[in-house]
């Protein structure tokens, strides 16, 4: 096993920032009705940065490592930043190669944290 797919396990066996936010600024949930995931997260923003996340996801080895591989790198970022994030920045993020239903496995967290920043939830 190489060091890739290690990194992708760890994050799978053990997901970072995991479980409910208290004081959360703004929450959203999405769900994966094609094959079933689920997500929902909780984000506490200041002065437009993201300063927190957690995050509760259900589902596929896909969905939970992009969850937490995301939720560890958009922490200090600027809203905007995070809202004009598309698939190919998180495909580089997660550094998976995925098909194209599996994609929208790995997009789901980025999904529901563009939801949440939007208002919806």
């Amino acid at each position: 096993m190489n060091l890739y797919s290690l990194t992708i396990m760890d994050h799978y066996h053990h997901p970072r920032n995991v479980g409910k936010l208290d004081g959360a600024t703004h929450k959203a949930d999405e769900v994966n009705t094609s094959c079933g995931d689920k997500t929902r997260f909780g984000l506490r923003v200041e002065n437009d940065k993201l300063k927190e996340i957690k995050h509760e996801t259900r589902g596929c080895l896909v969905a939970i490592v992009s969850a937490s591989v995301l939720s560890e790198k958009i922490i200090g970022k600027s809203t905007k930043e995070i809202k004009e994030m598309k698939a190919e920045d998180l495909m580089a993020l997660i550094g998976m190669e995925l098909t194209t239903s599996r994609i929208r496995c790995a997009m789901l967290p980025l999904l529901a944290i563009q939801k949440a920043l939007k208002g919806g939830g």
